[in-house]
């Protein structure tokens, strides 16, 4: 999605991954990165737009990828305030900043998400998933998150057997803010393989066409002007936004 925004915007993208212990952005983009999150995070008293830019890998896309450190490390005692830093510095160089978060519940991590106007909440159709994203849209609440600035990312949708529907999932999560990113196993997977976005395997896959109007929707939804072609989701789903606001979206979950 990130890639896409890039591309498809020609704007200024960065993509930060948080995750830490087994972050794969770099992977899935067929990046070799000089330098990692661990370096902007040992650095985050004077982050600032220049450095980070530093440590920065760009994609082909325009895209520039703050990656994962290539070996498991700790990230339970990370500093929420250094999480800050580093994207409050990457919010103030770039248009758009999306990060990437793993399926846990730190200090650092819901500091991630009160940095963010918006957080994508990946689920998919089956009770483990929806389970596990009720469990979070219950918490952030208590920790002082508004659940209302979370979306859902409905993964792997109109998969042919769904353990629950597409309307169950939104009444379940009592959220009607829900992007489809459909079902496609072989495009995904032979995307991954070959570290590159789906859009560039098959472009005309609904895969594809889902990871694009998704971009769409995120250039559009924080205030930077309209999208060149409006996405069918952004359509179904969503009114037209009031301009003006800037965006640093949050991904939770896989």
């Amino acid at each position: 999605t990130a890639a896409s925004l890039a591309s498809r915007q020609k704007a200024r993208v960065a993509l930060l991954d948080f995750d830490l212990q087994f972050g794969d952005c770099a992977l899935l983009l067929d990046l070799a990165p000089r330098n990692n999150m661990g370096d902007a995070l040992r650095q985050a008293e004077r982050i600032d737009g220049t450095l980070l830019k530093a440590l920065m890998t760009e994609h082909s896309s325009g895209l520039h990828v703050l990656a994962s450190p290539s070996s498991p490390a700790g990230s339970g005692s990370l500093s929420p305030q250094a999480v800050r830093a580093v994207i409050d510095a990457a919010s103030a160089a770039y248009d758009v900043v999306i990060v990437d978060l793993p399926r846990t519940v730190e200090p650092w991590t819901l500091e991630a998400i009160k940095a963010a106007t918006t957080t994508f909440l990946v689920v998919q159709n089956n009770l483990a998933t929806i389970r596990d994203a009720r469990l979070l849209l219950d918490h952030l609440p208590r920790a002082g998150i508004d659940a209302r600035r979370v979306e859902l990312v409905n993964n792997r949708a109109m998969a042919k057997v769904p353990s629950v529907s597409i309307e169950q999932l939104k009444e379940t999560l009592k959220h009607d803010k829900a992007h489809r990113v459909r079902n496609d196993y072989v495009n995904a997977v032979a995307a991954e393989d070959q570290g590159m976005p789906v859009s560039k395997v098959a472009p005309r896959c609904g895969l594809a066409k889902d990871i694009d109007a998704l971009a769409d929707y995120l250039w559009q939804a924080h205030g930077h002007g309209q999208v060149k072609k409006e996405g069918l989701l952004d359509k179904l789903f969503h009114p037209k936004p009031a301009a003006g606001r800037k965006a640093a979206p949050a991904k939770s979950g896989k």
